[in-house]
């Protein structure tokens, strides 16, 4: 459902990929899902990705009633290292 949402939010979001075998539940007291993504950093539009993983979370939250929280793994750009 991560991946269905985050194709509708745009351009940006076409480069974030769900890291699946990582995704869990928050504790046990806690309705919330941890969902690491995994995009290469790009540190011109950096800032648009933490927009579009509001705009994701927002919107489960909101049409889905699931609270995710999108949890960043960035991958250094090879010609940023």
């Amino acid at each position: 459902l991560v991946e269905v949402v985050l194709n509708k939010a745009g351009n940006h979001a076409s480069r974030v990929r769900v890291l699946v075998d990582q995704v869990r539940p928050g504790t046990d007291e806690s309705e919330w899902w941890y969902v690491p993504v995994s995009f290469q950093q790009d540190p011109y539009s950096l800032y648009m990705y933490y927009e579009v993983f509001a705009k994701v979370e927002e919107e489960l939250e909101e049409h889905d009633h699931i609270s995710v929280l999108l949890v960043p793994r960035i991958v250094h750009h090879p010609e940023h290292s």
